[in-house]
């Protein structure tokens, strides 16, 4: 599908393309005309395909006008390897939250090819970034401010039926084509929350808990870079602890008579030394942070939000018309088969 979109697209206008790849995910198939390990030949087996990808632009004379983003969305599980980081997928640490990713493409100048960038990115910096290189606004503020957050009242709703986040990621292109020297991980992000437990400040990374709903005994350790069992690590730091609620519910992250970790990625991307103890103000400072952004998520769960319309579902003022039969018809004149029903051009 992906390459008949291509094959038939005017090169003369822009093209986008948001190609999921689900050959590298569970389940394990094997690949026909791969003999060896069957995750590596699902890895060969989605190379395949990017190459086409990018044969094909060059076919059409656009490659040297394209950029191209590859990035995992978590770390790895199961056959996947996240060595030298901790954990998996699932998890708080490195090894499920710092994904493999890279940039590509005619668009990036030559003298940053083969090179890598020191900038703590998010994935939700592509938005604005895609929609400056576009030409068009990567804003999306809301008709009204939302009130001030209330640590008294942790699942007050801030938002109303007026209000909504705006959009909290940023245009990294300049940060991309000209990078800090010297090196700057804040450069994009003073602070940047990962999770309900997480938050990256340049090198380093304040991990209050493990969330909610996932058993971690086995990978708080480390996997060998050929895979396998966990290393089990030979001592329990207060952050190995498990979250007591399940997502953003109101409450604040944390496990009642438990500390914070704080770990120095740079030097210590495994985070197998907790620096907490002899960096307090830094803690206090990330985790009262944490703390705040937690309290100006959209949809928690609480009392207050379950009589407040405007969190579960978008009040109906704000959706626009609603016309299920033509926003099909014109999601599948644009190559797909569905899309949203509410707000689509011309219905």
């Amino acid at each position: 599908m992906c390459l008949q979109a291509l094959a038939g697209h005017d090169a003369t206008t822009p093209f986008f393309l948001y190609f999921a790849i689900q050959a590298v995910h569970t389940p394990y198939d094997p690949v026909p005309g791969w003999k060896g390990d069957t995750y590596e030949g699902m890895l060969w087996d989605s190379d395949v395909y990017i190459g086409a990808i990018v044969d094909s632009l060059k076919e059409k004379q656009m490659y040297e006008k394209t950029l191209i983003v590859y990035s995992a969305d978590n770390g790895g599980t199961g056959e996947g390897k996240n060595y030298p980081l901790r954990g998996e997928k699932h998890t708080n640490w490195q090894g499920g939250m710092r994904a493999a990713a890279f940039i590509s493409g005619g668009l990036i100048p030559e003298a940053m090819r083969g090179s890598r960038n020191p900038t703590n990115f998010h994935i939700v910096d592509w938005y604005p970034t895609f929609c400056f290189l576009a030409g068009v606004a990567g804003t999306d503020d809301p008709p009204e401010p939302p009130s001030a957050v209330d640590p008294s009242q942790p699942g007050k709703n801030i938002y109303g039926t007026k209000s909504f986040p705006a959009v909290d990621g940023v245009n990294v292109w300049p940060l991309i084509v000209s990078p800090p020297a010297p090196a700057n991980r804040s450069a994009a992000h003073q602070y940047l929350v990962l999770s309900k437990e997480v938050i990256l400040a340049g090198d380093h990374k304040l991990l209050v808990a493990q969330n909610f709903g996932w058993p971690h005994t086995a990978d708080n350790g480390w996997k060998p870079a050929s895979g396998g069992q966990f290393t089990k690590p030979s001592e329990t730091m207060p952050c190995m602890a498990t979250d007591l609620a399940g997502g953003l519910n109101g409450s604040l992250p944390g496990v009642p008579g438990q500390l914070p970790c704080l770990f120095d990625t740079s030097a210590d991307e495994s985070e197998r030394h907790d620096v907490a103890e002899s960096n307090a103000a830094l803690v206090t400072e990330l985790w009262a942070e944490l703390n705040h952004t937690v309290l100006t998520a959209f949809c928690k769960v609480g009392t207050e939000f379950s009589k407040t319309p405007g969190c579960d579902s978008t009040p109906p003022d704000m959706l626009g018309s609603c016309d299920p039969a033509c926003a099909s018809k014109y999601w599948r004149g644009k190559g797909g088969g569905a899309g949203p029903v509410c707000g689509v051009p011309g219905c």
